[in-house]
């Protein structure tokens, strides 16, 4: 019977809705469930009343603004999503529904709980992020049986005392409310996991938290803290700490970490403030600029007020320490590095420069390049001083000021570069400048926050007994292992707070760690000057005309070394792109810097149709095709290269990559078949927009040559947002008239639609032994032209750095991915790790049915006599290995083009129906947003894992998924939910339309 004032959409999705009750009724007491979501219901049928045996009842995302009082005479009902709708008020017989046991009420207009709310004695989950509660009912204690309280984005200012009875609670989410203070009753909550206050205005914590000895999880973030509560201590099962976003609790941010999901032990904030703690009073400061700038002259007047008008220049880097008088405190001992000014050292730079540092930029108007030369290095010091958006200070000393002024545009380069302090001029020879650039620096040093951070005695105990292990020693570099002993030894064991030592260390430059390299991560390096002079004199004296670098060569040129500290240094380089293995097993480098700077000659085949690529620069950094060079080698294989550029091929496609550096522009020309020339295009504008992004604010233009009008470029950002826009037709006037340009078709010439779209893609592991690392730097490429064809996505292990848990960041990925692909060798064949943990859980998942593992041989090796590898289809084809491929790239095309890419589409469409896609993704979506949890990272894999989990459970049922699809659109929604609710338990309060 229509309803008043209803529209006609309204009509219809009410009488969809008593369609589907109707069905459900029919069935009697096989009528479990029903789903209503997504109809544009704005008034529900009290019909629903009628189905006395209904368990679960799907209401969300409809424009529900009140429910009928029948609601309450469903009494067997357990399970209630009501999220995204527009209720108000609750009906008082809500609390009729004795059995409900989840209640999602998120995403609606309550701001007022119904009292009734008490009455829910078996509710296990209550979801009422949100939403506009200002408070909660007493009543909200009656719920014992509660595990899960979901409160997040509310206008709560205080939680009632009433919480503390809630002791089966496992997981608390008050986030992004306006809570100032919590009950002492908190503590009461033992069987607490997981507890989410970030985003509040907290000031303090109850000492009473200390009682929760189960949690885990405790996040704090962004608050108004200024002490951390002792009690805190007292949480013993504490694993994740955060506490980014309290300014209050002066915690600097490498040791909170750079994103968001990095957690802090609080033995550090603890360790800070203890008696023997004492102001760090340390500094590293940084001199950077063209070579004969005089940095090394302004070093010895800032030192020693002296000056030698033949002094030399620096090669690699010089390093002193400096006692300087500063405001606020104590004397600073400021750790002095000059950098060499050589161009070919430039590379070298990025190994040392470090954010929490102070630089001072030596400019002079030699040849006439000064604002080249600032923009260069200020778009440097960005790229590598930053931190959490906060670039280091830098003071620009306008060197050499008597002979020659240099004229700059100073107010140009302040605005573009905030971070700028002052412009100084100064010159040595005559001493202009120097006590006003002393005085300058001393005010910056002494106000600095980080530099008179109390620090507690053992960061000072580790350094001290490091120092004296070099001298004793005389030894460059530790094992990570080592330094840990060396920790223990003063007493400090805790794996967290040796993590902590090492990052300052780092940052001070007094010992590096290369953490976030898996090559790198176990050497802490104690002198500095050891590795910038190798890898500079690796550099500056070309091996071979071919710029190719064996560890022979290596180790005759350095010969105080051995050859393991010799690799140690090959492979920093490999990690900075200054280096790339031809054969490692040959043990044989390629290193472009060294490569001859002229281009051959390009015939007549590098004519016809093709596609151009342009990236034009403020300042072309040095360096920067030589880096593209190295990460796209496996494409260039037997190909010409050259300092300032490259060929590649991919299939049939081949392309130029090269840089004019007159005209700060680098240029990509594809040829070829068009899908071949599509995903060589595509990839290298991967890689050059990888390589652009990690300089902060280099910025270049991106432009495409449009097929049409050759004389006419456009920038490729704005065919991506037209096209994002829905508005690929436009319009525009050239010099031979009127063209009509397509976006959608233009973009298609670099990547295929679905990698410029949020459509699902199979999610790709590695699992790879480190001594297979050039194996794996050739499979990531291949990946990357996949990906270009928006067929993957893939994950790999460089992000975890020394001293972290990286077993855990592993195995919480193994539990995401979609597809496991196994580089077999020896290597990898006799690894404990890689056998027990990595393909164990692979081939776990794979007979569950939620992945699919495909092995990838590079070498002859006993792989199939192993026994648990032998059943599975291995690639190349027939198994033959990479290194039996004469060239070896001809192996990984089939790896890629032949046999990977068929296994993801088909992984793609076992996995992603329309429907499953739909019923699946947008779930997930709403739990990111209306149930955010402590920590998004972690959790997000749990619930991934409890998808699959119910997707194996699914698979394995006797009811097929096609089956329940077709029951269900033949307009039987009840057998449908009565069949799966039968064949799916995904247990533990999971929700199981999640996953259909």
């Amino acid at each position: 019977m229509p309803t008043p004032k209803m529209t006609a959409e309204a009509q219809k999705a009410y009488d969809e809705a008593l369609e589907r009750i109707g069905e459900c009724e029919r069935m009697g007491k096989a009528g479990v469930g029903v789903d209503l979501s997504n109809l544009g219901l704005t008034t529900l049928p009290p019909e629903i009343g009628r189905l006395t045996a209904l368990t679960h009842l799907y209401l969300d995302n409809n424009q529900l603004s009140t429910l009928p009082s029948e609601i309450g005479q469903l009494t067997t009902l357990t399970w209630l999503d009501l999220e995204n709708n527009q209720l108000s008020t609750l009906p008082p017989e809500i609390g009729q529904l004795a059995a409900l046991s989840v209640l999602n009420l998120s995403s609606n207009q309550l701001s007022i709980l119904s009292l009734a709310i008490g009455q829910l004695t078996s509710l296990t989950v209550l979801k009422l992020s949100y939403n506009h509660l200002r408070t909660l009912p007493s009543e909200i204690g009656m719920l014992t049986a509660l595990t899960e309280l979901f409160l997040g984005n509310n206008k709560l200012r205080t939680l009632p005392p009433e919480i503390g009875q809630l002791s089966t609670l496992t997981g608390l989410y008050p986030f992004s409310n306006r809570l100032v203070t919590l009950p002492s009753e908190i503590g009461q909550l033992t069987a607490l996991k997981e507890l989410n206050l970030s985003s509040n205005q907290l000031s303090t914590l109850p000492p009473e938290i200390g009682q929760l000895t189960a949690l885990s999880i405790l996040d704090l973030s962004n608050n108004q803290l200024s002490t951390l509560t002792p009690e805190i201590y007292q949480l013993t099962s504490l694993e994740r700490l955060f506490l980014h976003s309290n300014s209050g609790l002066g915690l600097p941010s490498e040791v909170l970490g750079g994103a968001w999901g990095d957690d802090l032990n609080p033995d550090y904030y603890f360790s800070q403030r203890s008696t023997n703690a004492r102001p760090l009073n340390e500094v590293k400061m940084m001199l950077v600029g063209r070579g004969g700038a005089g940095k090394t002259s302004l070093v010895e007047r800032l030192m020693r007020d002296t000056f030698d008008k033949w002094q030399e220049s620096t090669t690699g880097i010089a390093l002193q320490d400096w006692r300087l008088p500063c405001p606020g405190g104590d004397a600073v001992t400021v750790h002095v590095w000059d950098f060499a000014g050589q161009v070919i050292a430039h590379a070298t730079h990025q190994f040392f420069l470090s954010a929490r540092s102070v630089y001072v930029l030596v400019l002079t108007a030699r040849e006439d390049s000064q604002r080249e030369d600032a923009e260069y290095w200020l778009r440097l010091i960005r790229a590598f001083g930053s931190e959490d958006g906060t670039t280091s200070k830098v003071l620009v000393a306008l060197n050499k000021w008597a002979t020659a002024p240099v004229r700059l545009d100073r107010e140009a380069l302040r605005e573009k570069y905030p971070f700028i302090v002052d412009f100084m001029e100064t010159d040595c020879e005559t001493g202009q400048g120097i006590a006003e650039l002393k005085a300058k620096l001393a005010e910056i040093i002494g106000s600095d926050a980080g530099v008179r951070e109390k620090t507690g005695a053992d960061y000072f105990q580790v350094k001290e007994a490091l120092q004296r292990r070099w001298k004793d020693e005389h030894t460059n570099y530790l094992n990570y292992s080592v330094f840990e002993e060396v920790c223990t030894s003063v007493g400090v064991a805790d794996k967290d707070r040796q993590r902590i030592i090492a990052r300052n260390l780092h940052r001070l430059g007094l010992a590096l760690n290369y953490g976030d390299d898996d090559r790198l991560r176990d050497t802490t390096v104690l002198n500095p000057h050891w590795v910038a002079d190798g890898i500079y004199l690796l550099l500056r004296q070309t091996p071979n005309e071919r710029a190719e670098l064996s560890l022979e060569a290596a180790c005759r040129r350095l010969p105080k070394d051995d050859p393991r500290q010799v690799m140690f240094l090959i492979r920093l380089m490999q990690k900075y792109d200054l280096a790339f293995p031809l054969k490692e097993d040959e043990q044989l480098w390629l290193v472009p810097q060294a490569l001859a700077d002229s281009q051959p000659v390009l015939g007549a085949e590098w004519q016809g149709e093709a596609t151009r690529l342009r990236w034009t620069y403020a300042a072309l950094p040095e360096g920067l095709v030589p880096r593209f060079i190295t990460r796209t080698h496996t494409l260039s294989e037997g190909l010409p290269r050259w300092l300032n550029g490259t060929l590649l091929e991919l299939g049939l496609a081949r392309a130029v990559v090269r840089a004019d550096v007159t005209d700060r522009r680098i240029t990509a020309m594809i040829l070829g078949p068009v899908e071949d020339r599509q995903r060589l295009a595509g990839t290298i504008q991967m890689e050059m927009r990888s390589l652009n992004a990690e300089i902060r604010g280099l910025d270049p233009l991106e432009e495409l040559q449009m097929q049409k009008a050759p004389e006419v470029w456009l920038p490729v950002t704005g065919l991506e947002k037209a096209e994002k826009m829905k508005e690929p037709e436009m319009s525009m006037l050239t010099p031979k008239g009127a063209l009509k340009i397509n976006a959608t078709t233009e973009n298609n010439r670099l990547t295929a639609q679905d990698a410029r779209t949020d459509v699902w893609k199979p999610r790709v592991f590695i699992s790879y032994s480190h001594k297979d690392d050039a194996a794996k730097d050739q499979l990531v490429l291949q990946l990357k032209v996949l990906q270009t064809a928006g067929l993957v996505e893939y994950w790999l292990d460089r992000d975890l750095t020394a001293g972290e848990e990286w077993n855990r960041g592993i195995t919480e990925q193994l539990e995401e991915m979609d597809v496991f692909l196994l580089l077999v060798s020896t290597h990898s064949l006799t690894s404990d790790y890689i056998n027990s943990v990595e393909i164990t859980r692979a081939l776990e998942r794979r007979s569950q049915g939620t992945a699919e593992v495909v092995p990838v041989i590079l070498q002859r090796c006993q792989w199939k006599a192993c026994g648990r590898l032998n059943h599975l289809i291995a690639l190349p084809k027939d198994g033959k290995p990479i290194k039996d491929h004469r060239p070896h790239h001809l192996g990984w095309h089939d790896v890629s083009s032949s046999g990977l890419a068929r296994r993801v589409r088909r992984t793609a469409a076992r996995a992603e129906t329309p429907e499953r896609s739909a019923c699946r993704r947008a779930p997930l979506q709403r739990k990111g947003s209306g149930d955010q949890v402590s920590c998004q990272r972690s959790k997000s894999s749990r619930n991934r894992a409890k998808l699959r989990d119910c997707s194996a459970s699914f698979a394995a049922s006797s009811l097929s998924a096609t089956s329940m699809r077709n029951s269900y659109q033949s307009s039987q929604p009840c057998s449908f939910m009565a069949a799966w609710a039968r064949s799916f338990n995904c247990g533990g309060g999971a929700d199981p339309w999640l996953v259909w």
